[in-house]
């Protein structure tokens, strides 16, 4: 599962392009 979060984190990353401030 924790593969799948950072998939998604990373995806979510990409499209807002706010990793640093949008970190769970």
């Amino acid at each position: 599962m924790i593969v799948f979060r950072s998939i998604l984190f990373s995806i979510r990353c990409t499209l807002t392009g706010i990793c640093g401030v949008v970190g769970n």
